[in-house]
């Protein structure tokens, strides 16, 4: 069975947005603990851009050592989110699309 990176990337992006929640609700930080975590995995990032706000993916980006390939699926080509993706592009090693 092949490695899933949707999968992996959809958790660990959820799980990035439920601490991050989490942080601002309670003013601990959580986040520095989780650095090995979002630094090793994954290989690949895999994202519906239409689904995930670009800004959350880009936070997870900055906490890596090493820029990382992107897939993207689905994407809505919607400007605002388009925008906002861009900012990511110093962060990543390589740029592919999934329809």
């Amino acid at each position: 069975m092949p490695y899933n990176y949707e999968e992996q990337s959809d958790f660990l992006l959820d799980l990035c947005s439920h601490v991050k929640q989490y942080e601002s609700n309670t003013g601990r930080s959580v986040l520095p603990a989780l650095l090995p975590v979002y630094q090793s995995a994954p290989a690949v990032w895999s994202i519906k851009l239409s689904e995930r706000k670009a800004s959350l993916l880009l936070e997870v980006l900055k906490l890596q050592t090493e820029k990382k390939p992107v897939e993207l699926r689905d994407c809505s080509g919607e400007e605002s989110e388009v925008r906002s993706f861009l900012q990511c592009l110093p962060y990543i090693s390589q740029l592919r699309f999934k329809e």
